[in-house]
């Protein structure tokens, strides 16, 4: 929860606003020209990825941590049984 504020706040103070904030529209004047919506290409859709291609490197780094993980598993064992 957020810590209260020891500040004052004067209830008489006007909110401070830019000159393009205090001016009003003078009767009479037309409204300001809205412009429409930017138009929107449609999004071209990347062609497909070959992942087995992009990554082929992944493959041999998985086989590479399964080996290291089954070898310190079989160790874990051994060093169950011996100690």
């Amino acid at each position: 929860m957020a810590k209260k504020s020891r500040r004052v706040r004067h209830k008489d103070t006007q909110a401070r606003l830019s000159k393009a904030q205090l001016a009003q529209p003078v009767a009479g004047q037309a409204s300001p020209v809205v412009q429409d919506e930017p138009v929107v290409e449609p999004v071209q859709q990347p062609e497909e990825l070959d992942f087995q291609q992009e990554y082929h490197y992944v493959v041999s780094d998985l086989q590479t941590i399964g080996i290291l993980a089954a070898m310190m598993l079989g160790g874990l064992i051994v060093l169950s049984f011996v100690l």
